[in-house]
């Protein structure tokens, strides 16, 4: 930021890095620099090639200019996206786009910590953000908030010509034709944005467009419009030359032109075909011609086969869930999900079912006895052994 050595009375003023406190483009340092100019500025030659940044610093920064009695004369070099995008377009007096650059205007954005509570209030706190960025182009170009808002929402790139149209730009600024330097490229990456750059996005909303207030009327100036829609009257050579005339053909040649057209007679309709022409039109399409009742009786007989097979299907499905009961390979309280995987894989979750064991998750069948019998002879003899020599009888109180 310095005084122009050829002009003392006009600052030369550069916004060529990202927004952010304590480094890079912040307020303090910039609002100490424009004050240490002194008070003889008249114009501050603003030119602007950043991605944005920190909204409250971009807000300051904004406000410093607007505050300051110089004319704010903005130039947007290549890119002025997102918060260097609303401090060009709220704090210039006259917004200049370069050839080739690009405005950008999207929602803030913001990284945030905490809980249920702190989030909700970090929201509407972005939206009351977002509100304030849409007001800055409300003002400079018209339409409402809310439509602004719409804008922003859209993350909105507009080219040069494209922002004088949207109305936040005053004029383009058309550079002279050099010789492009080999291999040059923007060194700013705008891969962070939704859309990386104005070729990379759709074409922006104008907002404005329906609440722009006609200015008074220039009779001159209408007089002239409405001899050039007369004029506009005039049919184009590529017409007449359908017509059959030449550029030069007078109203009444091509009255004459039209009215022949008029009284052509139409085309006769084409016949219908017949039968047997339709058939064999179906025929070549793999197609077959049946009449609309047997058309309707085949639909509902296909209909209610498909009903018996759902049925047939699912008392199927029903009978190896019951057999899986029966046989103890599942339990009763697993039998819904059971039927619920068949629903979802019916092959599969019947092979399942049959490779479970039976009497597995349910005993239904007796798996064992307390006391061998293999031998009731043998335990005849012990009973009779132990009579002999005890003079009790052998059983459970021995």
């Amino acid at each position: 930021m310095q005084n122009k050595t050829d002009d003392p009375k006009t600052a030369a003023v550069n916004i060529y890095d990202d927004i952010i406190p304590f480094y890079g483009v912040n307020a303090v340092d910039f609002r100490n620099e424009l004050q240490a100019l002194g008070d003889g500025i008249e114009t501050i030659d603003l030119h602007i090639h950043s991605r944005g940044g920190n909204v409250y610093e971009a807000v300051a920064i904004m406000n410093t200019l607007r505050q300051h009695s110089a004319k704010v004369v903005t130039t947007v070099d290549s890119v002025a996206a997102s918060a260097a995008g609303f401090i060009a377009v709220g704090a210039s007096d006259e917004l200049i786009v370069a050839e080739n650059a690009e405005i950008m205007a999207h929602l803030p954005w913001v990284m945030a910590i905490g809980d249920a509570n702190d989030l909700r209030k970090t929201v509407d706190r972005l939206d009351q953000i977002g509100k304030n960025i849409a007001s800055i182009f409300s003002e400079r170009a018209g339409g409402t908030v809310e439509e602004w808002m719409d804008v922003l929402t859209a993350e909105t790139w507009w080219s040069a010509q494209e922002a004088v149209d949207a109305g936040i730009a005053d004029r383009v600024l058309k550079a002279p034709k050099r010789k492009a330097a080999s291999g040059a490229k923007n060194s700013i990456d705008l891969s962070v944005f939704n859309h990386a750059g104005r070729s990379h996005a759709p074409a922006p909303r104008k907002p404005q467009a329906h609440n722009e207030t006609p200015g008074p009327v220039d009779k001159a100036a209408e007089a002239t419009e409405k001899k050039e829609e007369a004029n506009m009257a005039t049919l184009s050579e590529s017409v007449l030359q359908k017509l059959g005339l030449d550029a030069d053909a007078d109203d009444s040649a091509i009255e004459e032109a039209i009215n022949k057209i008029a009284e052509r007679p139409e085309p006769a309709a084409s016949a219908e075909p017949t039968a047997e022409q339709a058939a064999e039109v179906l025929a070549k399409l793999g197609m077959v011609a049946v009449n609309k009742a047997s058309h309707d009786e085949m639909v509902a007989t296909v209909a209610d086969l498909s009903a018996r097979r759902d049925a047939a299907i699912k008392a199927e499905n029903e009978a190896a869930i019951q057999d899986a009961l029966t046989t103890g390979r599942i339990d009763a309280a697993s039998a819904d999900t059971w039927r619920a995987e068949i629903e979802k894989n019916r092959d599969g979750t019947l092979a399942l079912l049959n490779t479970l064991p039976a009497n597995k998750a349910v005993p239904v069948n007796e798996i064992g006895h307390g006391v061998s019998r293999e031998d009731a002879t043998q335990d005849a003899e012990m009973a009779t052994v132990f009579a002999n020599i005890t003079g009790r009888t052998f059983g459970k109180d021995a």
